[in-house]
């Protein structure tokens, strides 16, 4: 086995660096990787190359991490992905769903930020083809979920659709197999 995380300058006291979470792209062939340093709230997301064994340019900072509803989900071929970030000072909540686009410059593209919840934990969930991605926004850890989805291209373009909203009764929803949308509902949902 190759290692391919490999030890990374810290700016915790301890030194320590941590794997908050990883998702592998559709094709297998990169993953992504959040690391934070310490006990830092947020992290880092840099993207390994598994044929190369090479970190690619332009990693993303501020992601949210594992346990404050830190989430990637990849976007059609691998060329990109969504992920869930820490909103910058002075938004109306704390977190937002960004774009990055690997090898591009300049800034990432904010997806979902508008109308999501203060305390809003977003789980990311990316179709086995990349061609779609769901977002499951929850309002602080209460239960009560709004689902979006998101037909997607290489460079993540597509709009986002509301399926349900918290009053719904979505607990949960996931991509199946053949790559249909499955919910776990309560209630009258």
């Amino acid at each position: 086995p190759r290692n391919f995380v490999r030890p990374y300058k810290s700016r915790a006291s301890d030194g320590s660096v941590s794997i908050e979470f990883f998702r592998p792209s559709p094709d297998g062939r990169r993953v992504a990787v959040a690391l934070s340093a310490g006990e830092a709230s947020t992290a880092v997301v840099r993207v390994f190359d598994l044929v190369t064994g090479q970190v690619l340019p332009g990693e993303m900072a501020h992601v949210m991490s594992g346990g404050a509803g830190g989430d990637v989900a990849w976007a059609a071929g691998g060329t990109g992905y969504f992920c869930t970030q820490a909103a910058p000072a002075g938004a109306p909540g704390l977190v937002q769903v960004v774009f990055h686009k690997l090898g591009a410059s300049g800034a990432d593209r904010v997806e979902l930020s508008s109308g999501l919840p203060r305390l809003a934990r977003v789980r990311l969930e990316g179709a086995r083809d990349g061609k779609h991605v769901l977002a499951l926004v929850e309002n602080g850890r209460g239960g009560d979920v709004a689902l979006f989805v998101k037909a997607t291209d290489a460079n993540g373009e597509g709009a986002w659709r509301r399926l349900a909203a918290e009053s719904d009764g979505v607990r949960d929803a996931q991509f199946g197999d053949d790559d249909a949308v499955w919910v776990r509902a309560v209630g009258n949902a």
